[in-house]
């Protein structure tokens, strides 16, 4: 304590008195001090001041000009800032700004963007874009966007948006048409107006069978081991098959609930080479439905995310991770699959009431007669063959929800797969552990596998189309 309390003001007294020292020995002395003779040597520049003097003139131009340069680009480039980043000096700006707007929830930003002229109040804005409920209202967070005006004159245009939004689940991109008009000096979007399809009913009333798992709870501090689970539902796998596509390798299938409790399922392949050495292993994720009601059916399709194949011989030098590169050529694959009852995430009230296909284009309808609203409604597409042979399984997430008593039109690409069939044979599938053979034989010993044909829709190529459902409750009651 005493050495941080002394050095430093120490320091400082010791600083002072040299410095004074100096200073008083200047003062005292009498005598003026001369220049060294370095100081006091000139030389005689007068024979060369005419040239001189031009040449300053000269530098002095150059430098104004080159001033007077710097200061347009950067005039220039301040007034192409403005430009760019004036909300509604364009209309590509306004709408840039819109979604930005949007993006960040900042709702009354993007209301003043709205036509002054409109019938539409900030309340009703923010009234219908809090009751629009789904995957990109909710979790959905800009990613990048591309505006093109289509037309456009001195006082109105039109715009397409093309928007990438990254949500928890997928990259999702969208088209949108815009409307906008030009007040004064500014430009404004005109505002869409909402659906005005009103269900007839205003009380819903709904039967449901609802499933609780109570258990044997009992009060003790020990553990009750084997009495609060629950017996594993059955499952059957009816198909599978490992199939090729663009260089890689998927298995698709389908899988029956055949007990009498809902089922959480997941599914695992693995692939196996010509020596039945293991190569990759995979869960099925968003193509199928992972709870299934009693007597239920889903399509399946594991794909081996973030795996290479290259042949053996092949030493060609690789872009991506070499850990993740498999040397070999599947042959067959094995399915695992598991099951535990399920009680929630049940609701199964979304249905199709129209289907149309043309030009490669599926346009369904879809309707929720249920009393719950489905956050995030999935469509699963699975493409047959000619023998009703599964191909390929889709998934495609809508952007909105499905309210009660409501309907929602879909529009989607159909777009199957060139695939290569490798195997078929399904002796190496097990559910929960047992053989999926042995389950079949017992449970269902004669099943018609026509029946399921029922649902399957005709296309022009000869092929098959069967289109399901599947949805999240954002906020289940």
């Amino acid at each position: 304590i005493l050495m941080w309390g002394i050095i430093p003001l120490l320091t400082v007294l010791i600083a002072f008195v040299i410095n004074i020292q100096s200073i008083w020995i200047r003062a005292l002395r009498s005598k003026k001090p001369t220049l060294p003779s370095y100081m006091r040597w000139r030389l005689d520049f007068s024979a060369t001041a005419k040239t001189s003097n031009k040449r300053k003139r000269l530098l002095f131009l150059i430098a104004h000009g080159y001033g007077v340069i710097v200061l347009l680009c950067f005039a220039f480039g301040i007034y192409t800032f403005y430009l760019k980043n004036a909300d509604q000096i364009a209309p590509k700006n306004v709408l840039e700004a819109y979604f930005d707007a949007i993006d960040f929830k900042e709702l009354e930003r993007a209301y003043s963007y709205f036509d002054p002229k409109s019938d539409k109040s900030l309340d009703q804005f923010m009234l219908e874009f809090a009751v629009t409920d789904g995957l990109l209202n909710s979790y959905a967070k800009l990613d990048a966007i591309k505006i093109d005006i289509t037309q456009k004159t001195d006082s109105s245009a039109l715009a397409t948006a093309y928007a990438k939004w990254i949500t928890p689940l997928e990259r999702i991109p969208t088209q949108e048409d815009f409307e906008l008009v030009k007040r004064g000096p500014k430009w404004y979007v005109k505002p869409k107006n909402p659906d005005l399809d009103l269900p007839p009913d205003q009380l819903i009333t709904s039967n449901a069978t609802d499933f609780y798992n109570h258990g044997r709870r009992r009060i003790t501090s020990e553990q009750t081991y084997h009495e609060d689970i629950l017996k594993q539902p059955v499952l059957e796998v009816l198909s599978a098959r490992l199939l090729k596509v663009d260089g890689d390798y998927i298995i698709v299938g389908e899988i029956q609930n055949i007990d009498n409790v809902p089922a959480d399922v997941s599914v695992k392949g693995t692939l196996y080479d010509a020596q039945d050495l293991a190569l990759a292993t995979f869960n099925a994720k968003y193509e199928m439905k992972h709870k299934l009601m009693p007597k239920e059916i889903t399509s399946f399709k594991v794909e081996f995310e973030g795996t290479a194949w290259v042949k053996p011989d092949e030493h060609a030098p690789l872009t991506f991770d070499p850990a993740k590169v498999i040397e070999g050529k599947p042959v067959t694959f094995d399915l695992h699959v598991s099951a535990n009852v399920a009680n929630t995430d049940l609701y199964k009230s979304v249905v199709v009431n129209d289907i149309r296909i043309e030009d490669e284009m599926l346009q369904a309808t879809l309707f929720n007669p249920g009393t719950q609203q489905a956050t995030i409604p999935q469509v699963l597409l699975s493409y047959y063959d000619a023998a009703h042979q599964l191909l390929w399984v889709d998934h495609h997430f809508l952007k909105e929800g499905v309210r009660q008593q409501r309907k929602q039109e879909v529009h989607l690409k159909l777009q199957p797969k060139a695939t290569e069939l490798i195997s078929a044979r399904m002796q190496a599938i097990f559910v929960n552990g047992l053989s999926n053979e042995e389950i079949a034989r017992k449970v269902i010993p004669n099943r018609k596998s026509t029946q399921q044909y029922a649902t399957h829709i005709a296309l022009k190529n000869g092929g098959y189309l069967k289109v399901e459902l599947n949805n999240y409750l954002g906020n289940p009651r």
